[in-house]
């Protein structure tokens, strides 16, 4: 439901909503229109789960919680980094001087159960893209069959680099707790990809040919192991080429 660079996902429930992440702060319009589209209302938003610390995940998140009084919740380990050190959610890199991370109503524990309606999220903390970063694994029931969805909650590189460590005062091993977090969820029995942006899982691109021919090409149980050997090989040959080891 989010837009071309950041993925946003919503779950039903009976009349009630649950958003994981919500994208931009300036697209907080997009986003309502889309639950709209989607035949939906906002008013019925109880729940944002957030994947990680960074504003393109929980920009939005504020304004919701205002507008509609739905709940946030966020990794403890986010939680902190936000607390300890605002300037880690990145909103400098935005282009809204005004936006201000969010009050967080929850954090959610590795290996916590998160209860919603019919859905049993398992939350496992995934450090590495940040230090809050958190990977969410639940059941889909599509067309009277059940699959196991699983999100990775922060697969990009940009964010280890030793300069930007640096910068933001983040653990030097950050690159190392990377390759342990894919490590630590390798063989979850994950049979629906979700991408914390539409790059990273070809979204944009699967949708398109879902609507073309009718098939659908989310449904893919090789996908995720695939993902998870893909960007360790990624992690390890940074390490190489930015930190000489």
């Amino acid at each position: 439901m989010g837009d071309r660079w950041v993925c946003v996902y919503l779950l039903c429930s009976g009349d009630q909503l649950m958003l994981i992440d919500s994208g931009y702060p300036h697209t907080l319009h997009l986003l309502t229109d889309s639950i709209y589209r989607l035949g939906f209302k906002p008013d019925n938003l109880r729940w944002i789960l957030h994947t990680h610390e960074h504003f393109d995940h929980f920009g939005a998140s504020r304004e919701f919680k205002h507008l509609y009084g739905c709940k946030l919740a966020i990794s403890a380990a986010g939680a902190d980094a936000l607390r300890e050190r605002p300037d880690r959610a990145l909103l400098d890199w935005g282009p809204n001087p005004n936006a201000q991370p969010p009050q967080f109503d929850k954090v959610l524990l590795d290996g916590q159960r998160f209860e919603f309606g019919n859905f049993s999220i398992d939350c496992v903390l995934t450090p590495g893209h940040s230090t809050g970063t958190m990977s969410f694994f639940f059941d889909v029931t599509h067309e009277q069959k059940t699959y196991r969805a699983g999100l990775y909650g922060g697969a990009g590189m940009i964010t280890v680099w030793r300069e930007h460590l640096a910068r933001y005062a983040l653990p030097q091993s950050l690159p190392e707790q990377f390759i342990g977090s894919l490590k630590k969820v390798a063989d979850e029995p994950v049979e629906l990809m979700l991408a914390n942006h539409p790059r990273q899982g070809r979204m944009i691109e699967k949708r398109e040919r879902q609507l073309k021919n009718g098939q659908n090409p989310f449904i893919d149980a090789a996908e995720w192991p695939a993902f998870i050997a893909q960007k360790e090989h990624e992690v390890q040959a940074f390490m190489l080429s930015d930190r000489g080891t």
